[in-house]
């Protein structure tokens, strides 16, 4: 799998009809003119790229002076910073295996270090993606109503993102909203995602196991042994299954 194209909120690629329109608005201004000047209040700014793209941007004021920072898509900068630490994973991982027969080295130790952070780095970050990705699925006007014997609990889009469960928004509100059921038309893809989310929840939530040799053997363990491609790819086509073409592999012909 190749990295993944880059995507911002509210990208439309315009025509050179529509370029040449735009610059004709009177809200229109080149770039090096509004550069570190103050934004007008309550005007949002959209900037054109190279390609003629149209991003939305936010202002931020740095050392005096305003800068307009394109907003990526938070999901893909989870997935992506989740791949950047699968990419590295195989040949870390195969440098810390050759050298178990030799003695124990500061160079190892490193290594040793470096590969276990990297996949704390994937589980954590994948894991975070699916959650972006769900909670982005709510509409504003959705409400989730479970009925109790004794009551009936309406939870509205923020409620839902902070109350109800992981399992329930995936197995439930995300089967409601969307008319959806990955798990039942991808159950060795959905395995995946409950390994992650239990790997997930033993790096967050880590807990000593006194029943074995060394209390945390268990976690390196699995960090040792865990499917992380197959579950890199069951992640992309769970978002794809819900957002046709939403992860895309890069173009661009560069591997990195």
């Amino acid at each position: 799998m190749k990295h993944i194209k880059k995507k911002f909120q509210f990208e439309q690629t315009f025509t050179e009809q529509e370029i040449e329109n735009l610059a004709e608005s009177p809200h229109y201004a080149k770039f090096e003119d509004i550069n570190g000047t103050k934004p007008p209040k309550h005007q949002a700014c959209f900037l054109l790229t190279d390609t003629n793209k149209v991003i939305n941007a936010f202002p931020v004021n740095i050392h005096g002076k305003y800068r307009y920072i394109p907003e990526p898509d938070p999901v893909l900068i989870y997935f992506n910073n989740a791949y950047s630490n699968y990419k590295n994973l195989a040949n870390v991982r195969d440098n810390v295996y050759s050298k178990l027969d030799n003695k124990l080295s500061e160079l190892m130790i490193n290594e040793l270090y470096e590969y276990f952070g990297l996949t704390n780095g994937f589980i954590i970050f994948l894991f975070t993606t699916i959650e972006a990705f769900i909670n982005r699925q709510i509409p504003e006007a959705y409400t989730y109503v479970i009925k109790r014997s004794n009551r009936t609990e309406i939870y509205d889009k923020e409620q839902i993102q902070r109350q109800i469960s992981f399992d329930d928004k995936l197995k439930i509100v995300l089967k409601e909203i969307t008319s959806k059921n990955f798990i039942k038309d991808y159950p060795l893809k959905y395995q995946h995602i409950v390994n992650l989310k239990e790997f997930r929840d033993s790096l967050v939530h880590v807990k000593a196991d006194n029943k074995s040799t060394t209390p945390f053997e268990h976690i390196y363990k699995k960090a040792l042994h865990f499917k992380y491609e197959e579950t890199l790819h069951a992640v992309r086509d769970f978002m794809n299954y819900h957002e046709i073409n939403y992860i895309e592999e890069c173009q661009c012909g560069n591997d990195w």
